[in-house]
């Protein structure tokens, strides 16, 4: 009787013994899962902040790209606008603004009412009769200066007292403007102001006094011989 207390005394002890270690096996398997699951969350918040800072990235290029992209299509606009204007130039320049040996500028495309200051568009035709001129390296130049038959207004007259002035200060600008931005020998330029004295049309309407305000460039005579 008394083994067989002990026997399943010991039995009892060796059950409680092994289901003690498999507890304790179990115990350190969950901590092991729970440290992996820490290490987890850890990396997957690294990587959502990694993620963040990308589509920030994304979105900062994204508006970089578009402005460029804004800034080329305006700037190509620019350079479509601006080639047509040299081609309307061209144009008006070979459809009969060269007459023999006179180039004539019209007053409205080189400056403003009451104004000798070069307009952006009249130095672009100067820029391209420029061309023109430079076929003839050894010709003198003269610039005439030449108005409408109407006086100059009163907020002008403190300016220039009348058409002759007016005239001839916008045949020295260009003068000036070709010495400088052309590189024409000033040996070769003159200018002189016609005011209204030497019309192409009568003065009858607005339209036939535009036609006579106007700069015209004369290629002259041969004053020197070429550099060779």
């Amino acid at each position: 009787m008394k083994i067989k207390t002990i026997s399943h005394l010991i039995l009892s002890s060796l059950v409680i013994l092994g289901l003690t270690n498999c507890a304790g096996s179990n115990q350190d398997l969950v901590q092991e899962q729970d440290a992996e699951l820490v290490k987890l969350r850890g990396d997957l918040e690294t990587l959502d902040g990694q993620l963040k800072a990308e589509k920030n990235l994304v979105k900062q290029l994204e508006q970089a790209k578009s402005e460029l992209t804004q800034k080329l299509d305006t700037e190509q606009l620019k350079r479509i606008r601006k080639q047509a204007q040299v081609d309307s130039l061209q144009k008006a320049i070979e459809a009969g603004s060269v007459i023999g040996n006179r180039i004539s500028l019209p007053n409205a495309v080189l400056f403003k009412s009451g104004s000798a200051d070069l307009t952006e568009r009249g130095k672009v035709f100067i820029d391209k009769v420029g061309e023109t001129l430079a076929r003839y390296p050894n010709r003198e130049i003269m610039i005439e200066g030449h108005s409408d038959n109407v006086p100059i207004g009163k907020k002008y007259r403190w300016k220039y007292l009348s058409n002759w002035e007016l005239s001839s200060a916008r045949a020295l600008v260009v003068l000036h403007y070709l010495e400088e931005k052309q590189n024409i020998n000033p040996k070769r330029l003159g200018a002189v102001a016609y005011g209204e004295e030497r019309p192409l049309v009568n003065n009858l309407d607005p339209q036939s006094r535009a036609k006579n305000r106007r700069v015209e460039i004369v290629i002259g005579q041969v004053i020197e011989k070429p550099s060779n």
